[in-house]
């Protein structure tokens, strides 16, 4: 029905624009979610299609589970039993909404009138932490105030007291919005995780009230609660304040925080989980690898948001994995919105994704625009993918994460996708290496039946063999048949010997060596033709003297 797209018509149902197709006396109608022609009869049986068509559509994840789906008559609904249905917010931005519309309008109260107007809990809550920490940054008597809330452990912020800074003692504080309870009552609950010395700071939405408790002040409890009618009282008043100026026992909020800080739990290993240690190790390490390359390192505080680092102010993603599968690493590709859906990232959520393994020294350095080339990331187009396997260091064969080892140069430079090479192509394996060593390494284009190219001002020649000549691989470093000679206009700088089953390692050769060990020839003495190579675990091979320039790239730095 390839034809009828390009002569279709248009009719107006319940306010929409529909596309039909007359073909003699039938009438096709487009079904918009299938994309496809599909036959109608009449055309009022066309109209009646269009107003009652039900189709299903995928399961959809939500908090308690998954519910259905469905299209009828081109408004979304979900179901939890598939008896009942309630349609649901139309509301799109990188992704569907599924809240159930409110009776005033297609949206839910979230997106009411097509606009995103309601923050979550989790966002007012990271609105809360950032005023406290501004206002803890203020004191003379604390310092390296530090909000560490996205750690998910149990303290928002760790700071040191001046007075104890010989100590090297780091303590920190939990911070909770409070949430209005009816009319006149307010609550935290959530309480028994914590430390029973750990402060926990509670303020409200408004910033209107304010309590400090220690845990060990609530007992066995798991939450506290105040009426404002009557906080006043000798059970309240040591902890609740009205405002900034309101005042308990001759101190205002700020000051009680201050003395209640200076007694506040220690920071150490205990108030985080396994997880929360390895991956606060591995943004230590990634800040010492930034200071390395002169990169600028800012942590990035907000718990619901998919930036966990701003590297040179470029968005990072930050992600750390234990898991191998069939030799590879694997590590999740997706985020929770609001500690409900889990999704995958989505494109411009961030400029680069940093990942780590816990069996590696190495990072890997990979921009958005690679994953979003692989359908990594979700778009109008993509679903995205929640998983992502990378290879090792080690890995043997061609894979193409194993570009993007340790390139913190990329941090400051549009990736081209040009340069996502086949690293199974020898040459890409060696300009690879090369750009790992900050070398620039350019092939020569105008005879692809060779591998030449040039580094800086410096030539060199790619050999590859799989030629196994007793315990050695065997090269043949000649032109049109003939050995090397020094005297030849053509003889490269360098060198460079790979053998195919090890595709990791490369002999590099100045000429001066090759002409020392008379592989290229001088005066009147020719060259060999064929010369053998060990493999690069075979150190007890007779030929030791070629190990001193087995992956030997500082060589190619001097030049």
């Amino acid at each position: 029905m390839e034809d009828l797209k390009e002569v279709y018509e248009t009719l107006l149902i319940d306010g929409k624009e529909q596309k039909y197709f007359i073909k003699g006396e039938d009438v096709f109608g487009l079904n918009y979610l299938e994309n496809k022609w599909v036959f109608c009869g009449n055309v009022n049986q066309f109209i009646e299609y269009k107003k009652s068509i039900i189709i299903d559509l995928p399961n959809i994840k939500v908090q308690n589970g998954y519910e259905k789906l469905r299209s009828n008559k081109g408004v979304l609904e979900r179901s939890n039993d598939g008896k009942v249905w309630r349609s649901i917010c139309v509301f799109k931005d990188k992704g569907q909404c599924h809240n159930y519309s409110i009776k005033s309008c297609s949206y839910c109260g979230k997106h009411k009138d097509g606009i995103v107007n309601i923050i979550s809990t989790i966002e007012k809550g990271d609105i809360i932490e950032d005023w406290l920490f501004n206002q803890l940054c203020k004191s003379d008597q604390l310092i390296n105030v530090t909000n560490i809330g996205r750690d998910n452990g149990k303290l928002d912020i760790t700071f040191q007291v001046k007075d104890e800074i010989d100590k090297n003692i780091i303590r920190g504080i939990q911070v909770k919005q409070l949430i209005l309870n009816g009319k006149n009552s307010y609550y935290i609950n959530r309480l028994k995780k914590y430390n029973k010395d750990t402060l926990i700071v509670g303020i409200s939405e408004d910033k209107k009230y304010m309590c400090l408790i220690f845990n060990s002040f609530i007992g066995d409890l798991d939450s506290f609660n105040f009426n404002i009618n009557n906080y006043k009282d000798k059970k309240y008043r040591e902890y609740i304040f009205n405002g900034l100026e309101d005042k308990c026992l001759d101190h205002n909020f700020f000051d009680e925080l201050i003395k209640c800080c200076k007694k506040s739990s220690i920071c150490n290993d205990s108030q985080f989980n396994e997880n929360n240690l390895k991956e606060n190790k591995m943004m230590k390490e990634l800040k010492e690898k930034c200071i390395e390359n002169n990169l600028l390192f800012e942590p990035h505080t907000s718990a619901n948001s998919p930036i966990d680092v701003l590297i040179n102010e470029k968005k990072v993603q930050c992600k750390y994995s234990s898991q191998l599968n069939d030799n590879l690493y694997h590590f999740s590709l997706f985020h929770t919105i609001n500690n409900k859906v889990s999704q995958p990232y989505s494109e411009n959520d961030v400029d680069f994704f940093i990942f780590k393994h816990e069996k590696e020294d190495t990072f890997y350095i990979i921009p958005e625009n690679v994953l979003l080339h692989f359908g990594y990331l979700k778009t109008d187009d993509t679903e995205g993918k929640i998983t992502l396997r990378i290879a090792p260091s080690s890995y043997e064969e061609y894979y193409w994460t194993k570009q993007f080892i340790n390139r913190f140069d990329l941090i400051n430079e549009e990736y081209n996708l040009s340069n996502l090479s086949n690293l199974s192509n020898p040459f890409n394996k060696f300009q690879h290496k090369c750009k790992l060593n900050n070398i620039e390494c350019i092939r020569d284009m105008s005879n692809l039946i060779i591998v030449n190219g040039f580094l800086n001002d410096k030539t060199f020649k790619l050999m590859i063999s799989n030629n196994k000549i007793g315990k050695n691989y065997q090269f043949s470093p000649r032109i049109n048949g003939i050995s090397y000679h020094i005297d030849d206009s053509n003889v490269p700088d360098f060198f460079i010997f790979m053998i195919e089953k090890f595709p990791d390692d490369f002999y590099i050769f100045p000429k001066d060596i090759l002409v020392e060990q008379k592989i290229i020839g001088t005066g009147d003495i020719k060259g060999k033709t064929h010369f053998g190579l060990p493999i690069p675990s075979d150190s007890e091979n007779q030929k030791k003297w070629v190990f001193k320039y087995l992956n030997n790239f500082d060589l190619l730095k001097e030049i």
